[in-house]
């Protein structure tokens, strides 16, 4: 945070990840992708043990990774253009998102941490299955002369043993 640049607002926070929620649920992938800073990261790390996860997505298993966006948004083509064929179609999901907190400032560059945490009931269309999966949002927002940004989404996925797949649009 720079000295002249203020704290960041809870309710700035809670309006960014309220609209992040609603642009997957809705679909709305290049609104999506467009909240998220060029140099940005997207991580939902593997578990190494019971309360423990891994630390280094570069030299450890992740469930998901993605840096920069054009990786991240590479995985938004794949799924648009039925290249994952496990996701087509597509299912119906609801993200909730509650408990969000303001942490504090983060690094130089005008950046807050935020937690939050996080449910998505995911419905799959062709097997009428209804999955729940659920954990703890860790947040790097960026002030941008375009507003609140994301610079890093770290998605700590509690119940990881799932029996189906997950992507970014399911966390």
């Amino acid at each position: 945070m720079t000295a002249s640049s203020p704290p960041l607002a809870q309710q700035d926070a809670q309006t960014l990840l309220f609209h992040e929620a609603r642009c997957l649920d809705q679909r709305r992938w290049d609104e999506w992708l467009a909240l998220f800073e060029p140099d940005a990261r997207f991580w939902v790390p593997a578990w190494r043990a019971d309360h423990e996860t891994v630390t280094n997505p570069r030299t450890e298993a992740s469930l998901i990774f993605a840096e920069p966006r054009e990786r991240i948004a590479e995985r938004v083509r794949r799924v648009t253009l039925g290249q994952t064929p496990t996701t087509q179609p597509l299912p119906r999901t609801a993200h909730f998102v509650s408990n969000v907190q303001v942490l504090g400032a983060h690094g130089t560059r005008d950046e807050h941490r935020v937690s939050a945490t996080w449910m998505v009931r995911r419905y799959d269309i062709p097997t009428y299955r209804d999955d729940v999966f659920y954990g703890h949002y860790d947040y790097v927002l960026r002030r941008t002369g375009d507003g609140l940004r994301i610079a890093s989404k770290t998605v700590q996925l509690l119940n990881d043993r799932v029996a189906t797949y997950i992507d970014f649009h399911c966390v």
